[in-house]
């Protein structure tokens, strides 16, 4: 993950999620594959943001519940890039 996020926020999540998303960025998309897809499981979510301290911005499980995540982060709108 370090490597995939470096210092910036990340988006994990199922890959058909990330298909759908625009252009964001500076955002790493990381598709959920393997032992992250049954993480992403256990909590009962399609996706989550990571922020650059590597704590977990929060959870979604449809395509507005993560828009409305990824506005949190600073210099975005609600489902599009800055």
């Amino acid at each position: 993950m370090d490597d995939a996020i470096g210092y910036r926020f990340g988006v994990l999540a199922m890959p058909e999620m990330l298909a759908a998303l625009p252009p964001l960025g500076d955002i790493a998309l990381i598709p959920a594959t393997g032992d992250a897809a049954d993480y992403l499981a256990t909590l009962n979510a399609r996706a989550l943001a990571i922020r650059p301290d590597r704590n977990i911005l929060g959870i979604a499980t449809n395509r507005q519940e993560l828009d409305a995540l990824l506005a949190r982060v600073p210099g975005r709108r609600q489902g599009y890039a800055a």
